[in-house]
């Protein structure tokens, strides 16, 4: 039996999954909604090409990702 990850509460094949889905609806399709559900409330992306004064949550990460 595989064991959770007791940070994420999911076992690795969860998370991988989840990081897949993430990233097919988030980044190629550009499902900003699933944002939404996927980034905490306080989020900060720390990321070399974040630009500066971005909100944190699910806002920030949604407008950062409309226009990559």
């Amino acid at each position: 039996m595989e064991s959770i990850n007791p940070k994420t509460g999911m076992t690795h094949a969860e998370s991988r999954e989840f990081i897949r889905n993430h990233f097919e609806e988030f980044v190629n399709r550009k499902n900003v909604s699933i944002g939404n559900v996927n980034f905490a409330p306080d989020f900060v992306d720390h990321g070399a090409d974040v630009p500066s004064g971005m909100p944190p949550g699910p806002a920030g990460q949604s407008s950062t990702s409309l226009e990559r």
